[in-house]
């Protein structure tokens, strides 16, 4: 049967329906496990004489003992007739119609099964020259939509009604296995959707699976088809993949596939042991890490904070290179980090209110470090300061020559007004100690320099 489905693409008016599927009554998928709103969609759409199924993620992940996020229903109701069955719907999407269907703050999608891959020339599914799926309207019935579907994992229909499972393509047993696998020719389907191939990376670290051998040499050599992708696209991508509560691992792997290299290329030549700034490695590491445990424990995660450590290493090095250069230090500080911004390659889109506070939070690294009263409490009410601190403490944790300035602010954070005034005072004292010493040295500099001339 894999055999079968793997070259489908190439065999031109071949049915897919030839797979007949398995039925599975005995699982581990209860509806307690299921979002009552997804369960109240499947059974409206049912009640009206359509057939709809939980598919995708959220079957996989309760069959792995994993909590889902998301809920997505497939139906071969049409999505016009879904937006008149449910008031609070409505439509989205360009490539393939969908529609969402609120209930307060959760979503459910649902979509409708897609047609078999032997409607190419249809006016409705339209590919460009490199094989990218631009419009894909065409509907079908489940035997069509499963073989459209990425991988065997993502393809298990449940019908809550029955209790039941339905695998065409070994999915089950690809569960078993702990693999992701492709569903069709890994090559042609990565190039109808490029993004496919983070996706492998990303559900693989998530499950803690292997990518299946032939799935994973196409995605070797087809990772510079990613750089077709919009760069907005790309920007949710690379959040989900990173903001998962697997972070490190991601990085790691996508960095092992060439991905970091194609989709941040400045910062992909710092992460070997780089002289201009030799941190970069354990700076991503210990930000990653740190980011995975706040997702585990439930805390907000921020998308631009994300972007300032992966970036830094770029403006340190920017930096380095301009400070053999004549001038005042803040002016270089400054125009490094123009100059990242401005260079900054952009397979990946920053939206430009992202990086304003990326930009800002680089700064304040710099003015953190005077810490006269003034200055201080100036940097105190500034709403990017919660932000500037924490990246602070990773800076110093990562190896940087900054564990004085971070200690003092670790203390003065944690101090209350009191012990705040003394810290500011007695830096203070250690200020005008330190200029008058420098005043001292200069003046006998100067009487030295004189005694010579005379």
């Amino acid at each position: 049967m894999i055999k079968y489905f793997c070259n489908f693409f190439n065999k031109k008016g071949q049915n897919e329906q030839m797979v007949e599927p398995v039925y599975v009554t005995k699982h581990s998928i209860t509806n307690q496990f299921i979002s009552k709103n997804a369960l109240k969609v499947i059974k409206h759409i049912n009640t009206n004489g359509y057939k709809a199924y939980l598919v995708g993620g959220a079957v996989r992940d309760i069959l792995q003992d994993i909590a889902p996020k998301d809920f997505d229903v497939a139906t071969d109701a049409k999505p016009e007739k879904i937006k008149q069955l449910f008031k609070n719907s409505f439509l989205i999407g360009r490539r393939f119609r969908l529609a969402h269907i609120k209930f307060g703050r959760e979503v459910i999608e649902v979509a409708t099964f897609r047609g078999n891959c032997n409607s190419f020339s249809s006016k409705k599914r339209i590919f460009d020259s490199r094989g990218l799926l631009l419009r894909d309207n065409v509907y079908g019935n489940i035997s069509d939509d499963v073989w459209r579907r990425d991988f065997t994992v993502n393809s298990l229909y449940y019908c809550p009604q029955e209790s039941m499972l339905i695998d065409y393509t070994g999915g089950i047993k690809d569960l078993a296995k702990k693999q992701m696998r492709v569903i069709g020719d890994p090559a042609q389907r990565y190039a109808e959707d490029p993004v496919r191939m983070i996706r492998a990376i990303r559900y693989a670290v998530k499950l803690d699976f292997t990518i299946e051998k032939n799935s994973s040499k196409a995605i070797i050599a087809n990772n510079k088809l990613i750089l077709n992708i919009a760069a907005e696209r790309l920007f949710i991508e690379v959040v989900k993949t990173f903001y998962g509560g697997f972070g490190l691992k991601s990085f790691n792997k996508m960095h092992e596939y060439g991905f970091i290299n194609l989709l941040f290329p400045q910062l992909s030549s710092l992460l070997v042991k780089n002289k201009l700034y030799p941190h970069a490695e354990e700076l991503i590491s210990r930000a990653m890490y740190n980011t995975d445990r706040r997702y585990k424990e439930g805390k907000s995660l921020s998308n631009t904070y994300l972007f300032v450590v992966l970036l830094w290493p770029v403006v340190q090095a920017e930096i380095a290179v301009m400070d053999k250069e004549k001038g005042h230090y803040m002016v270089k500080v400054n125009n490094a980090i123009k100059n990242t911004i401005e260079t900054y390659s952009a397979v990946v889109a920053i939206p430009k209110n992202v990086f304003e506070v990326i930009a800002d939070v680089w700064l304040l690294q710099f003015n953190m470090i005077n810490r006269e009263k003034e200055k201080v409490d100036t940097l105190l009410n500034n709403n990017k300061f919660r932000m500037a601190y924490d990246f602070l403490m990773l800076r110093a944790q990562a190896g940087e020559e900054i564990h004085g300035l971070a200690s003092w602010w670790h203390n003065f954070y944690a101090a209350d007004n009191d012990l705040r005034a003394e810290m500011l005072f007695k830096h203070a004292e250690r200020i005008k100690q330190s200029r008058a010493f420098a005043r001292k040295r200069h003046s006998r500099h100067k009487n030295q320099v004189r005694k010579v001339n005379k």
